[in-house]
């Protein structure tokens, strides 16, 4: 006999969001190099500090001039809370009033952020290892990422 696809395989519960901070992100270009909040890349730092075991929400804000950013987060997987101000082309494909995409849905380690728009992302910064962690925050277009668009992110 063949067996029957369950319509649902399994169901995660939504981050909590009622003790979390938000923390502003812009992407551009300057200068020749791609940047994250004005800053590009340099071994040994961490601009973004965050706490063990919080819950913080990124606006990630791309600018109307530049293109598009998959922005990939190591260590964590996040939630795509919401677009906002998307291209026409890709604002009407949202499945739902929070503008987001069939994409969008489910847990993620990278969300395609296209020029002019928006992106509200939530993260639990749950860790099991012991000791201050550091990750990056980079775009996963290889040329942007080698241009600098990468932060380093401390866990402590």
């Amino acid at each position: 006999s063949i067996a029957k696809v369950p319509e649902r395989l399994s169901s995660v519960a939504p981050i909590d969001l009622s003790h979390a901070i938000e923390r502003p992100l812009r992407l551009g270009f300057a200068k020749g190099r791609w940047r994250i909040n004005d800053r590009v890349f340099a071994m040994g730092e961490t601009p973004i500090e965050v706490a063990r075991n919080s819950v913080e929400t990124w606006l990630i804000r791309n600018y109307f001039n530049s293109m598009p950013h998959a922005m990939h987060l190591h260590g964590f997987n996040f939630e795509v809370l919401e677009r906002q101000t998307s291209p026409d082309p890709i604002a009407a494909l949202k499945v739902d009033d929070r503008g987001r995409l069939a994409t969008d849905l489910g847990r993620k380690d990278t969300v395609l952020v296209w020029p002019g728009e928006s992106v509200k992302i939530a993260l639990d910064f749950t860790c099991p290892f012991p000791g201050e962690q550091t990750y990056v925050f980079h775009c996963h277009n290889l040329e942007h990422e080698d241009a600098g668009m990468m932060l380093g992110v401390k866990l402590a």
